[in-house]
């Protein structure tokens, strides 16, 4: 009874907010297919995989706040009709008015091992969002480590965790101005080379959070306390200015000198932040062709797909067949959300299904939008594919059955041969 299957509503969203093609692209892109689908449509049908999905995303959350590492980082957004906003500050609870808009992206790691990926588009910042999620947070769990940059609005104020500072971005300082101080940025990026280099040894290696902290502890500890008090001589003995871009590079090293040395205290903390920051890459695709959403519902959809879609790549699952489960069993996903994890759901669908769990997802929806179902692909040496036809597809259409057909239309000649006709080229 559905004029849309499940699967053309998921592989709209997955097109727009995983290949960032907005709507009207993809109708043009599916006229030019022959297939006539509006715009409007295609918004119809996100709006069927939210209402499915919003479900999971709030357990997501809710699981979120358990996690025992979380990364956070975020880029620029903007929502037209959501210019500014009256927000309490978190830590003097005075009225101020806010207008910076982001898409915030926090990225939760479970004592499970699972990667919950959490996205907020709005006016907020990495901060806020930490708050939301670790508010509530049992007292009796272990104190959680927070990766991130070092700005000060990007730190939690709702319980007691653990902050990481991210490296990464002190060897981009350094690198933007190694050609005007190639002896003085030279120093870091040398050093930071090596203690990057013991840190893919223990990723290689295989070493646990104890092993690789000792190993941190006695080959990179070294070179980062050689970094920071370099620059510590330099700025003393005024060889660099500290209002400079070399000294605001070793500024920023000696003011974070305890967040970017936590890699060296604590066992699990990551070395630098660049898992959340390659993760935003999917809103900036999508800002680069829609540079705007139109208001904040727009944005929550945008939010819903990327936290349950994201979290269901990060697992490995098969994002389209993950989408239709959700619509096909909408019903179920409300009452038991738990169930509906992307790393739990197909133990969920099979036993909806009375089906054995197998190594490759079962085949979506498609033989119900009418077509018929390929048999074996074809390739340079084998024979065209056969289809089986669908017993469910309707009848074909009569309407021009044992009607005569007009007779074809006289083929008018084109300018090239009525030239060559009279000789009027050679």
């Amino acid at each position: 009874k559905r004029l849309y299957s499940y699967s053309a509503a998921s592989v709209c969203c997955i097109y727009k907010y995983f290949g960032g093609l907005p709507w009207f692209r993809q109708e043009t892109l599916q006229t030019a297919l022959g297939v006539n689908v509006p715009d409007s449509t295609m918004s119809d049908l996100t709006e069927r995989v939210v209402n499915a999905a919003i479900h999971v995303v709030r357990y997501l959350r809710t699981s979120a706040r358990d996690a025992v590492r979380l990364l956070g980082d975020d880029t620029g957004a903007q929502i037209l009709e959501l210019k500014s906003t009256m927000r309490a500050e978190r830590r003097t609870g005075k009225l101020v008015e806010r207008t910076g808009c982001h898409v915030s992206c926090v990225i939760a790691i479970t004592s499970e091992g699972h990667r919950i990926v959490i996205y907020r588009v709005g006016i907020q910042h990495t901060g806020e969002l930490l708050d939301e999620i670790l508010e509530g947070r049992d007292p009796q769990l272990p104190v959680p480590l927070v990766m991130g940059d070092c700005h000060a609005c990007n730190t939690v104020t709702v319980c007691r965790v653990i902050y990481g500072g991210c490296n990464a971005h002190g060897v981009r300082r350094f690198k933007a101005v190694k050609d005007r101080y190639p002896d003085e940025a030279g120093y870091a990026l040398e050093r930071y080379e090596r203690i990057f280099d013991h840190e893919d040894h223990c990723k290689r290696v295989g070493l646990d959070d104890d092993q690789r902290l000792a190993y941190h502890r006695e080959h990179s500890k070294p070179l980062f306390d050689e970094i920071c008090e370099h620059g510590e001589t330099l700025l003393e003995e005024k060889k660099i200015e500290p209002n400079s871009d070399i000294g605001e590079a070793y500024g920023y090293m000696i003011n974070n000198r305890v967040r970017l040395s936590a890699f060296l205290r604590h066992p699990g903390m990551e070395l630098h932040n660049n898992e959340p920051e390659r993760t935003l890459r999917l809103p900036v695709r999508l800002r680069d062709n829609a540079p705007f959403f139109k208001n904040a519902i727009g944005a929550a959809w945008a939010e819903t797909i990327w936290t349950v879609g994201d979290t269901a790549l990060a697992c490995g699952c098969n994002l389209s067949h993950y989408f239709n489960a959700l619509q096909a069993h909408e019903g179920d996903v409300r009452a038991n959300p738990h169930l509906w994890v992307p790393w739990a759901y197909r133990e969920r669908l099979s036993a909806l299904q009375g089906l054995e769990i197998g190594p490759a997802p079962p085949p979506d929806d498609d033989e119900e939008a009418g077509h018929e179902t390929p048999v074996n692909s074809t390739c340079a040496n084998s024979p065209p594919a056969t289809s089986v036809p669908n017993l469910r597809r309707p009848a074909a259409r009569a309407t021009g059955a044992g009607q005569s057909r007009p007779p074809p239309r006289p083929v008018r000649p084109t300018n090239i041969e009525i030239a060559l006709s009279s000789n009027a080229l050679s």
